[in-house]
């Protein structure tokens, strides 16, 4: 009887052990499935992003346009110069925060 008793004691915290384990494990898996939508979606932006590529026009009506928020956000951000010690010239987007050098000749 005694060890009968050992035995469903050690049945029973072998079981409570492995469904401590399983909260952990649905978490984990959780975290992976969130994960994977987070991918998915970066792959489709990618996808879409050679489309916007094609669509790309530098300049909307008298203002250039940031090449970045386009092709990531099909969103269109003009760009504005800032000074600069070179004689280059240097365009800025506001919304994504891009320099783009514009060399002079």
């Amino acid at each position: 009887m005694e060890l009968e008793r050992a035995l469903l004691e050690e049945a029973r915290y072998a079981a409570k052990r492995i469904a401590s384990e399983a909260k952990a494990l649905e978490s984990e898996l959780l975290e992976i499935e969130q994960r994977k939508l987070e991918i998915q979606r970066k792959l489709e932006a990618a996808a879409r992003a050679s489309n916007r590529l094609a669509e790309f026009s530098p300049k909307t009506g008298t203002k250039y346009q940031c090449p970045r928020c386009w092709v990531r956000n099909e969103r269109t951000s003009p760009l504005s110069p800032v000074p600069s010690s070179t004689d280059d010239d240097i365009m800025r987007c506001h919304t994504c925060g891009a320099d783009f050098l514009i060399p002079n000749g």
